[in-house]
């Protein structure tokens, strides 16, 4: 679906510019744009916000 590879800075760049608020709300919300979309929650509706939270987190600071 166009999702970043975790660790490729080229990949991850554009997303971290935009800040960890825009980041956390398309993880939360969902988002859909032109390299690819992103379900709401992962497609996981059981997922807390904290989770969701701590696992964009994660995956930024590999892919800086």
């Amino acid at each position: 679906m166009g999702a970043p590879v975790m660790g490729n800075l080229e990949d991850w760049a554009p997303r971290i510019e935009k800040g960890k608020d825009t980041l956390y709300q398309h993880a939360l919300e969902g988002y859909a744009g032109e390299t690819g979309a992103m379900p709401p929650r992962g497609a996981n509706p059981k997922l807390d916000d904290d989770t969701i939270k701590a696992t964009v987190d994660y995956m930024v600071a590999q892919s800086q």
